[in-house]
């Protein structure tokens, strides 16, 4: 059973990020001040710094608690039980409607601060899968963030606020989907020909 300090302590962080969410709404991050999400949250400074180093990791975690309930794209692409989930949402859809997440995402510094806290989450099995398939860790990194960059670009222009839109995620999804399978089919030729590097010209005459 949780203590109470613990439940406290958890109740306090929460208190702290509602407060910089809702001061996001009005300015980008590098003009907050601790002072302001310490008077928003009813909080002495003293508490804050409790709880958190700077604001930097209070934004930090709002961005990880965007992408909680983000699909991985196996889950988007490949799982049609994770596809059809009420609980899970594809990054493109997220990224349209982020309710609460708005400001978090509207700051200047969201895209760098999500690709730098998200390694080992929602992208880690990504890159994962694309290594795997034949690429070199810093080739997988540039594919994900073409692809992750490029939906939430996609998402956030205007293009996501049109009634089409299911359309446009379709042909995303066909998009990354061909992509891949040109990866993996490319790796497979190439792991072939190092098998049998002289093809039939190899064999031995009869």
């Amino acid at each position: 059973m949780p203590r109470k300090t613990d439940i406290r302590s958890q109740r306090t962080k929460g208190d702290i990020k509602r407060a910089l969410l809702a001061v996001l709404k009005s300015k980008p991050l590098a003009d907050v001040s601790i002072a302001e999400v310490a008077r928003e949250a009813d909080i002495s400074r003293t508490t804050f710094y409790t709880h958190y180093d700077c604001l930097a990791s209070v934004y930090d975690e709002l961005v990880l608690d965007f992408q909680d309930d983000i699909q991985t794209l196996h889950e988007h692409l490949d799982c049609v039980t994770c596809r059809n989930s009420q609980e899970l949402v594809p990054l493109c859809e997220k990224a349209r409607h982020p309710g609460d997440f708005e400001a978090v995402l509207a700051d200047p510094r969201f895209m760098s601060t999500w690709f730098h806290v998200s390694k080992g989450t929602v992208m880690k099995e990504y890159e994962q899968a694309l290594v795997g398939s034949g690429l070199s860790p810093h080739q997988a990194q540039a594919v994900v963030t073409f692809q992750l960059s490029g939906c939430m670009a996609t998402a956030r222009s205007h293009l996501g606020k049109l009634e089409d839109w299911g359309d446009i995620q379709r042909t995303l999804d066909a998009f990354i989907a061909g992509g891949l399978a040109a990866i993996k089919g490319s790796a497979e030729k190439a792991a072939g020909a190092q098998e049998n590097p002289e093809g039939e010209s190899a064999k031995e005459p009869a």
